[in-house]
């Protein structure tokens, strides 16, 4: 054929193709001006109109597509899961106004607080008294027995309070007002009685309070709670002593993890707390 160069000559075989007319294409396409009155309207005028039946007659065909690519297997399942959350759920917590002092000042303000705690932990029980019986006070879910509630009552010893006069009993209104902050605390306890959860959570729970409701509620978690995980949040060191493990904080850092009385036989920084806390007034 020869090279490159020689092809493209003037008599050389490319030279010597038959060149081929393009043919005319017609398009149905036509560009058509338009008026700026068209483009921008009247600014002076009314704003134009929507017709709804424009709206109604929407095209589903965009729509249809997601949902078929999402499946309907797929959507089955999640709209089951959404029936299932909102009918038939049963949440095992206590809804209530909130109707502390703190909240008169600064209404529903730890609402974001108790909900970050449901969602992390699926239960929630406030340490509290709700208006209300003494019955739903104790058993606020309504699943227990009479002989039950009445029980937990006396097992934290107040029943023979709660039960005096003529409007004592487990439909009479909770005496909030009447009770010590000790004796609300055993009624917190009553209700964690009432629960078969396996995970007790105390925070300060023998503060503020006399030596003999301090030892009942020591009684009682002995007794009642002996084989549950129990956390506990205490700054009287005597009520922790029997605790498999201690964590020591200091400054926001763990300083310390071993067992109470293991740390009080060295030279520790619980055993110098220890130590300062008896020498502390009562």
């Amino acid at each position: 054929m020869g090279s490159y160069n020689e092809l493209l000559r003037e008599n050389g075989y490319v030279a010597g193709l038959p060149v081929q007319k393009r043919k005319e294409t017609t398009s149905s396409i036509k560009c058509q001006p338009f008026s700026h009155d068209e483009l921008v309207g009247d600014l002076d005028g009314a704003p134009p109109t929507l017709d709804l039946a424009d709206v109604a007659t929407g095209n589903f065909a965009i729509n249809k597509y997601y949902i078929e690519c999402f499946g309907w297997n797929r959507w089955v399942v999640f709209v089951f899961l959404c029936a299932s959350f909102g009918f038939l759920t049963i949440f095992p917590q206590i809804w209530i106004k909130w109707r502390a002092v703190d909240n008169v000042r600064r209404p529903y303000q730890n609402a974001g607080f108790y909900w970050g705690i449901y969602l992390l932990l699926g239960v929630l029980i406030i340490a509290c008294l709700v208006p209300g019986t003494v019955r739903f006070n104790i058993d606020p879910l309504g699943d227990s027995t009479d002989l039950a509630i009445i029980n937990a009552l006396k097992e934290v010893g107040l029943w023979e309070i709660l039960s005096k006069g003529e409007v004592g009993g487990l439909d009479a209104p909770m005496p909030e007002h009447l009770l010590s902050h000790g004796q609300r605390q055993l009624v917190c306890l009553a209700r964690a009685i009432m629960r078969r959860a396996s995970v007790l959570v105390l925070d300060e729970a023998t503060a503020v309070m006399d030596g003999e409701t301090e030892s009942l509620i020591k009684c009682i978690i002995a007794k009642h709670f002996s084989s549950h995980t129990i956390i506990a949040i205490a700054h009287r060191l005597d009520t922790i002593l029997d605790y498999n493990r201690v964590a020591v904080i200091d400054d926001g850092r763990l300083v310390e993890w071993d067992g109470p009385r293991t740390l009080l036989q060295r030279d520790s920084a619980f055993k110098r707390l220890y130590n300062d806390m008896k020498d502390l007034p009562d």
